[in-house]
């Protein structure tokens, strides 16, 4: 009978631990998730090494080469803005008999007394800041869109990571994306049809010319609030997110320019439709860094020159990788 009631006993005690030791197998195994995911949570996402230098350099270079062709545009135009005004300074000078003249130098004065619009007008052969202007928002289309892919790969990360939908963070990322491009398709129609007297290659549309300013000045700094807002969302485990003094930039950049949009529609004072172009342009510039920081370079070269090409390069890796592990399986 002892024996018998040790057997049942240890019998009892056995199917017991059979029966704990999957449940502590699953508990341990849920503390390993846990532990993966706040190990994955704390780690920081390392870029891949860049394998196509030319590529890299290439979409690194595109905001800095739109954006100096706007500021070349900008430029030539406050060189003949501050001739006019320095020219008819003179005027008033010798008929008040005092012949004191200055050359012809971008001063304060000169952003005060002439507005973009009235600075094209007066612009003189108009075709020499007609083309940079155009080539300038064509690079500024390419550099938003590559911006939007750059973006849309980060929320593929954190998709992943975090296994949740991120269907708001993407659509907000290509609303953004369409109003930029459609306020620099304003920024070249603002070019092509002047406001006032000019050459006859260019339309003089004064009502085209002012609606398409506005959809210049309000999509670029809607623009500027969405993708301010977006960098601020990212977590550094996802992708390598642009520095804290980058991101105070575009902060400052954003709120300075559209405070100086808001006062030149309220109050007409032309240097703050000056500053807020150009705040708008710099704001483009910066995009440098974060292409540098964070390349995805093999993501945008697919999107924009050979998508049909790099499908065929992986389908023939994979090809290749499915014919490799089969010869390994039959040598074993």
């Amino acid at each position: 009978k002892a024996s018998s009631s040790k057997k049942s006993k240890a019998s009892t005690k056995a199917s017991s631990n059979s029966r704990r030791k999957p449940l502590l197998e699953a508990e341990s195994a849920a503390v390993n998730q846990n532990q993966n995911r706040n190990s994955k949570s704390t780690k920081k996402y390392e870029p891949a090494p860049i394998q196509n230098w030319g590529v890299h350099i290439f979409f690194c270079c595109l905001p800095l080469v739109g954006s100096f062709l706007i500021f070349y545009a900008f430029f030539e135009i406050l060189q003949a803005a501050a001739a006019t005004t320095q020219d008819e300074n003179e005027q008033e000078n010798k008929e008040d008999n005092n012949l004191t003249s200055a050359g012809h130098d971008i001063t304060l004065e000169t952003l005060k007394a002439q507005s973009i619009s009235s600075a094209l007008a007066t612009f003189e052969p108009y075709v020499d800041v007609l083309v940079p202007m155009i080539v300038g928002g064509s690079c500024m289309f390419l550099v938003t869109w590559a911006r939007n892919i750059q973006l849309q790969v980060y929320l593929q990360r954190q998709k992943k990571g975090e296994g949740k939908s991120l269907w708001f963070m993407s659509l907000l990322n290509f609303v953004a994306a369409a109003i930029n491009i459609v306020a620099y398709a304003g920024f070249i129609v603002l070019g092509i049809y002047k406001s006032g007297e000019g050459q006859a290659m260019v339309t003089e549309d004064i009502s085209v010319h002012m609606l398409a300013a506005v959809i210049y000045f309000v999509g670029i700094y809607t623009y500027a609030v969405l993708h301010t807002f977006m960098i601020f969302q990212q977590n550094e485990s996802y992708g390598v997110v642009s520095p804290y003094w980058l991101k105070v930039f575009f902060s400052l950049i954003t709120v300075v320019g559209i405070g100086c949009s808001v006062t030149y529609a309220l109050t007409e004072l032309h240097v703050y439709e000056w500053f807020g172009a150009t705040l708008a342009t710099l704001y483009v510039a910066l995009f440098f860094f974060l292409f540098h920081k964070d390349p995805v370079d093999d993501e945008l070269k697919q999107f924009f020159c050979c998508g049909s090409c790099c499908s065929n390069k992986k389908k023939n890796q994979k090809s290749t990788i499915k014919e490799q592990g089969s010869k390994g399986e039959l040598q074993v």
